[in-house]
């Protein structure tokens, strides 16, 4: 699943709790698409930024982990960005 994130903005993502139990934690990533970089906060996730700059030739957030006890993941972007996470596949069936 992905969608854009506005820049400016604290975005409260909510995590389904079904989503979030399972063997492995959900895969997630943010990608500052179509700028040259982007300063990113986040929360609730395996490894949080804090005002990290991001870009496409430097570092890419493409494989952190939603917490399982995080009912939400909190993010921050001086720069639109897209936000994708996996949709367990249990739940796609």
């Amino acid at each position: 699943m992905a969608c854009a994130l506005q820049r400016g903005l604290n975005h409260h993502l909510h995590i389904p709790p079904t989503w979030r139990q399972g063997p492995t934690p959900l895969t997630c990533g943010i990608l500052p698409i179509g700028v040259s970089h982007a300063s990113l906060t986040t929360k609730g996730l395996k490894w949080n930024l804090d005002r990290t700059t991001s870009s496409i030739t430097g570092l890419l957030s493409t494989s952190n982990h939603i917490l399982p006890d995080a009912e939400v993941v909190q993010v921050g972007s001086d720069e639109d960005v897209i936000w994708t996470h996996e949709i367990p596949e249990r739940v796609m069936y």
